[in-house]
């Protein structure tokens, strides 16, 4: 089985997310947060970078060649804030591979480590997260 390491580079459509106030409000309110007209929840930088980069999870399983069910795990997540995500209004998101690497783990077996970085922008272009997210994708072994 060949590495997925010619995926480095692969952007996702991307696109402009219109967050709703409502959606914030309803986010606050499942995290116990107070909502905040003016502001997201900053737990929301997720979500909005894989919606308005039209990047969903099924679109990054498929894109490593695994199936729902093949084991893959999620990594790791880093969120980089550059400034509060505004509670309602167009934001920007785009998305990309920025690595794929084939690894051996003494548990885990042949796995390939692949790691995604999304962008959120206001529509000005002014930037408000940068999110780097990390997936496990096992694999089997070369027959």
């Amino acid at each position: 089985m060949g590495g997925y390491e010619h995926l480095v580079g692969h952007r996702f459509r991307g696109g402009d997310y219109d967050l709703a106030g409502y959606e914030s409000w309803l986010w606050a309110d499942a995290v116990t947060a107070t909502p905040d007209p003016a502001v997201a929840h900053p737990g929301m930088a997720f979500m909005l970078s894989l919606l308005g980069a039209r990047s969903t999870v099924a679109d990054i399983l498929e894109l490593l060649g695994a199936a729902t069910d093949s084991g893959v795990m999620f990594g790791e997540c880093a969120l980089e804030l550059h400034a509060p995500i505004p509670a309602a209004g167009v934001v920007h998101a785009e998305g990309e591979v920025v690595a794929v690497e084939r690894k051996r783990g003494r548990w885990a077996g042949l796995f390939d480590l692949a790691t995604f970085e999304h962008r959120l922008t206001e529509a000005d272009g002014a930037p408000l997260v940068t999110m780097t997210h990390s997936w496990v994708f096992p694999r089997e072994e070369d027959a």
